[in-house]
């Protein structure tokens, strides 16, 4: 009996399954074996489509140089990441936030923000390009 292979599509982008970390560098390491399973078997695999694998194929370098400082244990819930607008800037608030929480003194949003807004400045970040809300 021949099963058909069909994804529900709901016309919104992103809308379909998501995969971990694991099994994207799981696709990855299958793509790059000497005789390397076709995308489409691939897609059938992990329930995914074809046009996902071949993404993922094209960004292979981002997804394995993100992964490498990430534990394995991480990996596996690891399902979107985003990328940093200003990374120096959030890596600052960070740690200002975990001083005040270590310090147990009370954080609330409006001081997060009035120091987000204090730190830009210092980082000579333009008013335009990052808003706090």
């Amino acid at each position: 009996m021949i099963q058909a292979f069909s994804m529900k599509s709901t016309g919104k982008r992103g809308a379909g399954k998501c995969l971990n970390d694991i099994e994207r560098l799981e696709i990855i390491s299958k793509l790059q074996q000497s005789n390397p399973p076709s995308k489409r078997a691939i897609a059938r695999e992990y329930n995914i489509g074809e046009s996902a694998i071949r993404k993922l194929w094209n960004q292979r370098e981002l997804v394995l140089q993100r992964t490498q400082d990430i534990p394995d244990s991480s990996r596996a819930s690891v399902c979107r990441r985003t990328q940093a607008w200003f990374p120096e800037l959030e890596d600052c608030l960070y740690k200002w936030i975990d001083t005040m929480r270590r310090l147990k003194l009370e954080v609330p949003p409006t001081l997060v923000i009035a120091k987000a807004r204090e730190i830009s400045n210092t980082l000579n970040i333009a008013e335009e390009d990052f808003k706090a809300p």
